[in-house]
């Protein structure tokens, strides 16, 4: 209902600019890979999660541990932190070594929105960005009426009579020379024509 309100609205007052709305968190689903055993558990893979954003839940295969290869996770991305393609997951030693480990966490994003470094929004880039380029409303001018079209008449003017190129054409006429039933066309004053004939092409 309140759509149609806006849009009547719209028709009504053509100054009215209407904007996408932006967004600062959105939901993605994202793909972890390469992480340890031994951080298979809701803990454990909360932890790796945070570092991309807020864990939401996993889907069914993550949480039954039926696939294993990677964790399937829903998190909650902040548009003010940036998109990691990896991290280091720091693991703790426990034993008298003391010797800490680092694994390295790759990410995988179902989709990448538009991030705005301007405005830290989602749904477009800094070079679209409206905080750059504000919205200026049409001026009156815009909406002036057009000046009405006014139809005249036109004196047909009757072209020139333009002379056939066949009409001033002369008769070509080709020398030929008759020998019994075959008749030769004559080129050279040498052949001394029995019969000579007059072929006039129009």
């Amino acid at each position: 209902m309140d759509l149609l309100v806006q849009l009547s609205y719209s028709h009504q007052h053509p100054k009215l600019i209407l904007t996408k709305e932006s967004y600062s968190k959105i939901l993605v689903w994202v793909k972890l890979f390469n992480i340890p055993h031994e951080y298979w558990t809701e803990e454990g893979l909360n932890h790796i999660a945070s570092t991309v954003g807020k864990p939401l839940y996993a889907d069914s295969l993550t949480e039954s541990m039926k696939r294993i290869s990677y964790a399937r996770i829903c998190i909650e991305i902040d548009a003010t932190c940036d998109l990691v393609d990896s991290f280091d997951l720091f693991i703790e030693d426990n034993s008298d070594t003391n010797h800490d480990e680092s694994v390295e966490i790759f990410v995988e994003y179902q989709w990448k929105p538009k991030i705005c470094s301007e405005c830290k929004s989602f749904g477009h880039s800094i070079v679209t960005c409206p905080r750059l380029k504000p919205l200026h409303p049409p001026s009156d001018t815009d909406f002036s009426p057009k000046p009405k079209q006014e139809w005249r008449r036109v004196n047909r003017r009757d072209n020139p009579l333009i002379p056939s190129p066949q009409a001033n054409l002369e008769p070509l006429l080709l020398l030929a020379t008759l020998k019994g039933d075959e008749v030769i066309p004559t080129c050279s004053s040498e052949i001394e024509p029995s019969v000579s004939y007059y072929l006039a092409y129009s």
